[in-house]
């Protein structure tokens, strides 16, 4: 009934008409239903923006085909209008989302008559290109705080440290964004790879703040090892001495000896398995798990 006249409300207002869509899929999840409401909504855009922009942000769909349209539809509408909003909604989806073709869309930003540059770096990123994202937020754009924040979105602790690299490689011009950004966040940064790239010209003083700071960090993280160190070597003495006391003693089995899970002797082949707490069993016979004891039923 829905599908019958679907096209005659759509055609008076989409924005109810989607409603009726929506209603259909709330509450459960149906991908084919949701794919077919998409397709046919190809020729309402406004109804179809809608119905994505509910599958997306209200429904959580990590759908990639879903994702992708609704990309591309902000996409084209800052193409065509220059519109801030779908701007802002795009550079937002692209920087959340993990499901969309990422390459599809650099393909389409690159073509597009706008400048776009903030959201290309976030694709590039998608993409697994961090330098030359860092390269556009740093350099090309001069945006110190979208860098940054490029970094920390990523979750990959070495972005930091590219983002300086990048400055230095920069040139000059970016020296004292390379040397406030070290002084700030010196103890995020690895000694070993950060020391060898500062140029030599800088002074001391200006760079001291985030020296104390990269070689406080250093200094830590070796003690950090060394205490990791000392206590696994404690617990492989320990295990050692454990060992020693389990095996010291020989096992005596007589004739009358038998084994303690089925209660049966043991054969001349004499293949047992004697577990911590003195039980001793048939093996493999009786011993469903090496680390269980068949007869207890304690682990060790």
């Amino acid at each position: 009934m829905i599908w019958r006249y679907a096209d005659f409300v759509l055609e008076r207002d989409q924005h109810e008409g989607v409603e009726i869509f929506i209603q259909l899929v709330k509450g459960h999840k149906d991908e084919s239903k949701e794919r077919k409401i998409v397709d046919f909504l190809g020729k309402y855009s406004e109804a179809q923006l809608a119905f994505l922009e509910h599958l997306i942000y209200t429904k959580g769909s990590e759908v990639e085909a879903f994702n992708t349209l609704l990309a591309g539809i902000y996409l084209n509408k800052v193409d065509k209008e220059d519109n801030l909003e779908a701007k802002t909604k795009f550079k937002s989806l692209i920087m959340n989302s993990s499901s969309m073709r990422f390459d599809a869309l650099l393909a389409k930003v690159e073509k597009c008559s706008r400048p776009l540059r903030a959201e290309k770096a976030i694709l590039l990123g998608k993409l697994g290109d961090h330098d030359q994202a860092l390269n556009i937020l740093a350099l090309q754009l001069k945006d110190g705080d979208a860098a940054e924040n490029y970094c920390d979105s990523m979750n990959d602790k070495s972005l930091l440290f590219k983002l300086l690299r990048t400055y230095i490689n920069g040139g000059e011009d970016f020296h004292r964004s390379a040397i406030d950004l070290l002084n700030r966040r010196g103890r995020e940064f690895p000694a070993s790879e950060t020391l060898p790239i500062l140029p030599a010209q800088w002074s001391l003083a200006a760079v001291q703040v985030g020296l104390e700071k990269l070689l406080a960090r250093s200094v830590e993280t070796k003690r950090s090892k060394r205490l990791e160190a000392a206590l696994l070597k404690t617990e492989m003495d320990n295990l050692r001495y454990e060992h020693y006391l389990l095996t010291k003693d020989p096992v005596m089995l007589g004739k009358h000896s038998y084994c303690m899970a089925c209660k049966k002797s043991f054969n001349k082949d004499l293949k047992f398995a004697r577990y911590p707490n003195g039980v001793i069993v048939h093996y493999p016979e009786c011993v469903k798990d090496k680390r269980i004891c068949p007869v207890t039923g304690k682990m060790f």
